[in-house]
């Protein structure tokens, strides 16, 4: 047997990113508020956002940002994710996930 790689196509620049926070157990949607500010500083602070959305719950939080066109920014969407998950360490007291939008459906 040949080992396949689980990756058959390269991640494609999709334009989109998304963002998972987690939030300590027993979190409450008042506790989780100030992290979503955070969340929302965080995605906004890539000059190449288009747009920004997220959602506050107890368990966490989901986010994700549109990135301009193609032909409007010099970086692609890993290195933009590259940049987002380092300054991502920089946030106390929860865990977050930078990632992007799967290309290709996974069965």
């Amino acid at each position: 047997f040949y080992l396949i790689p689980s990756e058959l196509a390269p991640q494609e620049d999709q334009a989109l990113i998304r963002a998972w926070v987690q939030g300590p157990e027993g979190a409450t949607l008042e506790s989780m508020t100030p992290y979503a500010l955070q969340m929302e500083e965080l995605l906004s602070s890539a000059p190449e956002q288009a747009s920004l959305w997220a959602v506050a719950q107890r368990s966490g939080i989901w986010g994700g940002i549109r990135l301009k066109p193609w032909d409007q920014r010099s970086r692609n969407q890993a290195a933009i994710i590259q940049e987002l998950r380092q300054k991502a360490k920089e946030i106390p007291g929860v865990d977050v996930s930078v990632f992007p939008m799967k290309g290709l459906l996974a069965g």
